[in-house]
């Protein structure tokens, strides 16, 4: 027993010695072109994930393994360096600036990226600081104010969505909003419209992106930017470009939370000098404030909730905060944690975000879960491989907008000065509206009249390039955008506006359900050549793409069972039952070929 420990032992003693001798220590300093001594800069083996940090005097040591080519040396805003390691042991290494004043590059259409200045048309590129400044949960609500030429416009709520137009409208008839494409394919970004009658503001798709994903986003500007999309981008194209790992960083951990208050910016100026009624006379049913002087008057045909009669004596008085009373402050909370790292060959980024926004109305609230995933490897000197994966969930409750009676501020801003909303009841014990006015109370339509949707959507990609020499290259990419909805809209017995179902007060439910799919196939050449002064680009590509899209609606009215939120539990399918699908082609060639001569003159 004991010699089979001792040679245990001996054998562990032999395997670590062999791994210390594998290993030799590389010294050196970093400076920069000036001989300055850099900090706090990365040391990395290329390949693995062993390295270091330069001292405050440039100087390090690391521990290589006997099998290591080359040392990787990075800082931000350097330029990276690589040197083969041989048999030194020690290694210095000079690392310049990276030059920033002469070209400013920025992402053009299928995620190109070019020097502004050689581009003829208008590119306005955001940076992922500007997007997140106000943590807006809607992306395209950020945008505002911040791109000359493009007006925003929001909707109504904090997590609806704002109408972009780029350079004015484009059509009458249909749609002016422009293309949005993440990492170079282009995704779906409808909904976000005002209703008209019935149901609550929606958001646009836009809502399911993370904005502490996004690094930048370009907006293309005018129909010479962006052609190589063709009539899809007749109203301009917006570009969004995820974030991603960096070459030759350490594996690091990233977590952001941000907590803001929302409320109410102003409400309209109200006289409380005269009461509720008409023509100086008082009225318990007036929705206009035209009554009598109000002097601590008493008056014996006030309603009465109890009774559902125009009965109570009430001594007249103004109530100035009736209107303002039925806000509440809103929330908007967001939490981030991202992992991040890379050699000098393979990268990755993993993140996850969670939203809960309310709003300032009550029965408003949006929760949303993002989880997103970019990897990218250099599988040799000529092939580099990418995959990016984004799943988001979101899921609200809304309450009615649009020109209806269920509106709790279609005509919530006329109350009368003289009407104690908040102080008398807006229902009886079962639930039955208490309101001498013909719209709904604003109470309770906020509590009764119930919406709620839930989405889930997954865009993802795989991007290869190919290097086929130092002046051709070959890009491929394939990609989806998938999502379901789900909606699901309850109209209580007695609703006396068109609210979701305009069921005329019998009360009625609907359910709405959506599928969408995208299919996008994009390949293309890019050659580029230098003679003397002159440059010369050439990019020849197709792009196939196929969208599928079906819905299935049902509305059913009669509600037979007070808040038993069940189509079966209604007596009539009114209108019939719908449903519908389309599915849509796109094939296209492409090119796109650029000349320039110094940075005097440029042909596109």
């Amino acid at each position: 027993m004991h010699m089979r420990k001792l040679f245990l032992l001996l054998m562990g003693v032999v395997f670590f010695a062999s791994q210390a001798l594998a290993q030799r220590t590389v010294t050196g300093k970093v400076t920069d072109e000036k001989g300055n001594p850099l900090g706090n800069v990365s040391v990395l083996v290329r390949g693995t994930t062993t390295g270091t940090t330069t001292k405050a005097d440039g100087t390090y040591s690391l521990d290589i393994p006997a099998n290591a080519k080359a040392l990787v040396f990075s800082s931000v805003d350097m330029s990276p360096v690589e040197l083969a390691v041989g048999t030194a042991n020690q290694i210095n290494a000079t690392l310049k600036a990276e030059d920033k004043t002469m070209s400013e590059v920025v992402v053009t259409a299928f995620g190109i990226k070019k020097d502004k200045k050689t581009l003829g048309y208008g590119v306005t590129q955001v940076s992922a600081e500007e997007l997140t400044r106000s943590h807006t949960t809607n992306i395209t609500n950020s945008l505002a104010a911040k791109v000359p030429g493009v007006r925003v416009q929001g909707s109504g709520g904090s997590f609806t969505s704002s109408s972009i137009l780029i350079r004015g409208f484009t059509t009458f008839s249909g749609s002016n909003q422009p293309l949005f494409v993440v990492d170079g394919i282009p995704i779906d970004n409808s909904g976000g419209g005002s209703p008209l009658q019935n149901g609550p503001s929606t958001s646009s798709r836009a809502i399911d992106i993370n904005q502490e994903d996004i690094e930048s986003m370009s907006v293309l500007k005018g129909a010479s930017a962006a052609v190589l999309y063709g009539s899809r981008a007749a109203n301009g194209v917006i570009l969004i470009t995820t974030k991603k790992g960096k070459a030759g960083t350490k594996n690091s951990i990233q977590f952001s939370s941000t907590y803001q208050v929302e409320g109410v910016n102003r409400t309209p100026d109200y006289q409380n000098e005269y009461a509720q009624g008409n023509s100086g006379v008082f009225s318990p049913t007036a929705s206009t404030s035209w009554g009598p002087r109000i002097t601590g008057q008493t008056v014996t045909n006030a309603y009465d909730p109890a009774t559902n009669t125009n009965t109570r004596t009430e001594q007249l008085a103004a109530y100035p905060n009736n209107i303002t009373d039925i806000f509440q402050h809103g929330i908007n909370w967001q939490n981030n944690l991202a992992f991040s790292g890379g050699t000098d060959k393979n990268t990755f980024r993993f993140s996850y975000g969670y939203l809960r926004n309310t709003g300032v109305l009550a029965n408003n609230k949006l929760t949303r879960h993002n989880f997103s995933l970019n990897t990218s490897s250099k599988v040799n000197n000529y092939l580099t491989v990418s995959v990016s994966a984004n799943y988001s969930n979101n899921a609200s409750t809304r309450t009615q907008q649009g020109n209806q009676l269920s509106n709790p501020l279609f005509r919530g801003w006329f109350i009368p000065r003289s009407y104690n909303l908040t102080g008398l009841a807006f229902e009886d014990a079962v639930g039955n509206q208490r309101y001498p006015m013909g719209e709904d109370n604003p109470y309770w339509t906020i509590k009764h009249n119930r919406f709620k949707d839930e989405i889930n959507r997954f865009i993802g990609n795989v991007s290869f390039n190919f290097k086929l020499t130092k002046w051709l290259q070959a890009d491929y990419k394939i990609g989806t955008d998938v999502y379901s909805v789900f909606r699901h809209g309850y109209d209580q017995i007695g609703a006396r506006g068109g609210a979701n179902t305009s069921a005329n007060a019998v009360g009625g439910i609907v359910e709405n359900r959506n599928n969408y799919r995208s299919l996008n196939s994009n390949g293309f050449f890019t050659a580029t050549k230098r003679y003397k002064s002159w440059t010369g680009t050439a990019i020849v590509g197709t792009e196939f793409q196929q969208i599928y899209s079906n819905a299935a609606t049902l509305n059913g009215k009669g509600i037979i069972i007070r808040d038993f939120e069940q189509l079966s539990n209604t007596t009539t399918f009114s209108p019939a039952p719908a449903s519908g699908s389309s599915k849509t082609r796109l094939l296209g060639l492409y090119g796109d070929f650029a000349i320039g001569y110094k940075s005097i003159f440029n042909l596109n």
